[in-house]
């Protein structure tokens, strides 16, 4: 949701028209909370840009791009300027994994795995299959080798964990040069 006009309304009283917002909030139904994500400053000054204050807005998602288009509104004149936000490490790209198997190899690596999920396309140039140590290092290590089988199913040899340690792994995807996935699954 971005801005609005907010007011605090009490009952059998005159309506008033409330003060212009312009905050981005996300409802989470898994929790039923609402949340105001901090907005990357992209301007290199210390702050991130944000749209001027408005209601009536037209929003559109671009799923292909995980951002949301904002377009126009009232700020007590027609307002016609374009916003995208990239939403991405909220809502995620739009793919995904699910499970890896085996979920456990050798620190060696070279073990055959089958990773599920959604989205995976056979026209993608490359997919990037990380593991992330959870056990305080910050190593990222990627497969070294991915090969599409359908749209839910890709099959990969693990890397070599030898500098990484026998620790366990959050495993995400990302194709091409997109977001990684906000959805993961674990190796050991």
């Amino acid at each position: 949701m971005f801005g609005g006009s907010c007011a605090e309304y009490t009952e059998g009283t005159a309506r008033s028209l409330g003060n212009f917002d312009n905050q981005i909030c996300i409802f989470d139904d898994a929790t039923r909370s609402w949340d105001s994500p901090t907005l990357d400053d992209d301007t290199g000054v210390g702050m991130a840009m944000q749209p001027e204050r408005r209601e009536h807005t037209s929003i559109v998602y671009d799923h292909k791009e995980s951002r949301l288009v904002i377009f126009g509104g009232w700020n007590n004149k027609w307002v016609s300027d374009i916003w995208a936000v990239n939403v991405s490490k909220i809502v995620g790209p739009p793919y995904s994994i699910s499970e890896i198997e085996p979920a456990m190899g050798p620190l060696t690596g070279k073990t055959p795995c089958i990773v599920k999920g959604i989205g995976f396309n056979e026209r993608s140039d490359k997919y990037y299959v990380h593991f992330i140590n959870t056990q305080g290092k910050t190593t990222d290590v990627v497969a070294p080798e991915v090969e599409f089988i359908d749209n839910t199913t890709l099959r990969i040899l693990t890397p070599d964990f030898l500098n990484f340690g026998p620790k366990e792994c959050v495993v995400r995807i990302a194709i091409n040069e997109g977001d990684i996935s906000v959805t993961n699954t674990n190796f050991l």
